[in-house]
């Protein structure tokens, strides 16, 4: 597949990756003439925050597996940039000498949270690439995350207090701050409060908030924050900035801000359009062949009306297996015990992990006979469960009536027959067809794959055009990735807009900025010259009218005033 597979949300990490990095390189390039503690922090802060948007457009448009590579990267590069922004914070307008300790207390709190997101990320990549395990992040840290995140805008919120002299309560001081540097302080309440907010979104998750939602706001809460902190800091830039510097700081963003919402509004009727190779009321046979692996056809229509006891799971991923005794033979070797998921899994000999989907490779024989997330304790009412019937020579697994986890509104119902002899059917009766995918989700929000891999080692992020096609002998796994397919669907209608931003990102860098300086800057300067030798004695000066516009006026002016 493509390496890379653009979804609305990678559309908008890649406006706020192309103007977090333009704010960075500007903040770069005053250091050189303007070095102080407190801008060197907040260019330590954009440049690391450059690199957590571009691990988060990574993680947006990437396959399952490359995506690890920079999600487990991406809270330790959050943490280091949480760091240089609360001693900012502390410094901003001017660093308060009352704030010392509490400076220094913040500073051991974001460094002991920095190393440890830094010691999970190094255990992480241990275990992808020497064990092949897949950890997600702990509930706990999502809220440590969270309270890390509070402290800026509490930082900003003390010291805007601090930098208004007057003595009033603090009360009118917040809301009508007096003085440049506490109005500056004020203004980044609210573009750091931004990212707690955020950050509350993240914990969320926990509670099963939408991913849709949770992508939206970070698209759009990133976005604001930026163009939020553009508008309030260009005014505070050590030395000052030049108009061309503000407006076209100021058009960039806007101009992003309006892109990287563009595809959250054009995508959702074009993927209500993408229809999986997903049949309902259908059985497929999977019979063993002499080379070892296997026949796959279709078979009149067979569904076990009689499903057997209820199988007490849950949906998260410690209580999700129940095992059963029941011998059979995949892939030519015997196994004494099955596992059946609640997430459409069949794991022979060990439990199966969710996680570890996400990995490179299959290192457990699976049957999958619909692999997505589903709820296996629907409210009452509803029905459902998952059902396991044993007989001495089958074993037949029902996932009945149950509700998509993500997507609750959609009821599956699907099964599974394993024959002692090896042969095993799949067979669809209730499918809540068209599925509408959710683009930017987990990737067993949706229906993912169908299937069977033997856990030898084979590629996970492929797929067959169709299980029942004529196989050929190669290594690949014999499944149908729904998700892969979709997401290859999405790219081709996402990838003009990606060229556009690039595009229209490039020509507003570099054409934008030469216009203004014919149009505006160079006008202005030679009025602000012309201006400064008359302030020195020189009374002889006079500047032609090049337009009849508000520049045009002030040079009229001007000459007005010499004579």
């Amino acid at each position: 597949m493509s390496a890379i597979t653009l979804t609305p949300a990678s559309i908008s990490f890649l406006t706020q990756f192309i103007l977090v990095l333009s704010i960075s390189v500007f903040l770069v390039r005053r250091l050189g003439d303007h070095r102080t503690p407190q801008l060197s922090l907040l260019t330590g802060f954009f440049a690391a925050a450059s690199v957590f948007i571009g691990l988060m457009f990574l993680d947006a448009a990437l396959s399952p597996y490359h995506r690890l590579l920079a999600v487990y990267a991406e809270n330790t590069v959050l943490a280091l940039a949480l760091v240089f922004l609360i001693q900012f914070a502390y410094r901003f307008p001017e660093r308060n000498p009352q704030r010392k300790w509490e400076a220094r207390v913040t500073f051991a709190i974001s460094l002991v949270y920095f190393l440890w997101e830094g010691g999970y990320m190094v255990y992480r990549y241990v275990s992808l690439f020497v064990q092949e395990t897949v950890y997600f992040r702990p509930y706990f840290a999502a809220y440590s995350m969270a309270f890390v995140l509070l402290l800026a805008p509490i930082a900003f919120l003390r010291q805007s207090i601090a930098a208004d002299a007057r003595p009033v309560s603090w009360v009118r001081k917040l809301w009508k701050p007096e003085g440049k540097g506490a109005r500056g302080a004020r203004g980044f309440v609210l573009v750091f409060g931004i990212l707690f907010v955020l950050g509350v979104s993240n914990v969320l998750l926990i509670f099963r908030l939408p991913y849709t939602i949770f992508n939206a706001a970070m698209s759009i809460g990133i976005l604001a924050a930026l163009w939020l902190f553009a508008t309030n800091y260009i005014n505070f830039v050590p030395g000052g900035a030049s108009v061309q510097v503000k407006l076209s700081v100021l058009t960039l963003t806007f101009f992003l801000a309006l892109l990287g919402s563009v595809g959250w509004l054009i995508a959702p009727p074009y993927i209500a359009t993408f229809q999986p190779n997903l049949v309902d009321h259908q059985t497929l046979r999977f019979t063993p062949d002499p080379s070892g692996g296997y026949q796959v056809a279709e078979i009149p229509f067979s569904f076990e009306s009689e499903l057997g006891e209820r199988v007490h799971v849950r949906f998260q991923q410690d209580q999700q297996n129940h095992k059963i005794d029941f011998r059979f033979p995949f892939y030519g070797q015997f196994y004494n015990q099955v596992y059946i998921a609640s997430s459409g899994a069949i794991a022979m000999g060990q439990a199966f992990r969710l996680p570890d989907m996400q990995a490179n490779a299959a290192n457990l024989p699976i049957i999958f006979p619909l692999l997505i997330e589903l709820d296996p304790n629907p409210p009452t009412g509803t029905g459902g469960g998952l059902y396991a019937r044993a007989e001495a020579d089958r074993l037949v697994v029902t996932w009945d009536h149950l509700p998509a986890l993500y997507q609750p509104e959609a009821f599956f119902t699907f099964q599974a027959v394993l024959y002692s002899d090896g042969v095993f059917d799949i067979t669809t009766n209730g499918l809540p067809l068209p599925f509408v995918f959710d683009p930017d989700s987990t990737p067993s929000a949706n229906p993912w794959v169908r299937g069977v891999v033997s856990g030898r080692g084979e590629a996970l992020h492929t797929s067959l055009n169709k299980l029942s096609a004529p196989l050929q002998n190669d290594p690949s796994p014999l499944i149908e990735n729904y998700q892969l397919a979709f997401r290859r669907y999405l790219h081709a209608f996402m990838l003009p807009l990606a060229g556009i931003v690039l595009g229209g990102s490039l020509l507003l860098m570099i054409v934008l900025p030469l216009l203004l300086r014919v149009s505006i800057v160079k006008p202005l300067e030679a009025l602000s010259e012309s201006a400064r030798q008359m302030e020195e004695g020189d009374l002889t000066v006079a500047l032609p009218i090049q337009n009849e516009d508000e520049i045009g006026y002030l040079t009229g002016a001007f000459n007005s005033m010499r004579s």
